[in-house]
């Protein structure tokens, strides 16, 4: 009886785990870009080298815009790989506060192509000067290149809103990678934990 059980709950387990792994993907993507500074920002604790943006959107073609993200965070980086800050500016949909700033989809810029696979905009704090008031070491990450209406611009950093920690120096490398989107590893790494425990049994 105890091994029905167990071979029952294995495939009602299992089967949960794919539908899940089924939804998730079928939802679009996420994708990530790693930006490689010309220069080390050296205005956060340690000095970053890269600036990391990672998104989803239901989309997988065509140009990407601020009101299709369901997800977008901008992390900085050091030399070693090691997280310095992230900064998750949207999730489930909703565009977050920053250091108890509130922020909205106009505060915020975002264009991407598929067909590129480039942005012409991406800004954390559109009035990044408004972080004067934010609470705690908060860092907004921007970058234009032919963006209507905007003059271009440099991939830069500046920390809450403090202009003499204002630096842009470009960056020497960009990669964008598809990677899996949130929760599937776990959900990968539950069915791989639901089979080694049955095996055992």
């Amino acid at each position: 009886m105890n091994n029905l059980h167990s071979v029952s709950k294995h495939i009602m387990t299992v089967s949960a785990v794919s539908l899940a792994l089924t939804c998730a993907c079928a939802h679009g993507g996420v994708y990530q870009s790693v930006f490689t500074l010309n220069s080390p920002y050296l205005f956060t604790p340690t000095a970053a080298t890269q600036v990391v943006l990672q998104w989803a959107t239901e989309a997988s073609s065509g140009s990407i815009t601020r009101s299709d993200l369901t997800y977008w965070s901008v992390s900085l980086r050091d030399a070693a790989g090691g997280n310095l800050y992230t900064d998750k500016v949207i999730t489930g949909s909703n565009v977050n506060a920053i250091g108890g700033i509130a922020r909205s989809l106009s505060d915020i810029r975002f264009a991407f192509s598929f067909d590129t696979q480039s942005y012409s905009v991406f800004d954390a704090m559109y009035s990044g000067s408004l972080l004067t008031g934010a609470t705690g070491m908060q860092y907004n990450a921007y970058y234009y290149n032919n963006f209507p209406g905007e003059p271009d611009d440099a991939l830069g950093i500046w920390r809450n809103g403090d202009e003499s920690t204002r630096f842009a120096p470009g960056f020497s490398s960009h990669v964008f990678t598809t990677i899996p989107a949130p929760g599937v590893v776990a959900l990968i790494g539950l069915a791989g934990m639901v089979g080694s425990r049955r095996r055992r049994n």
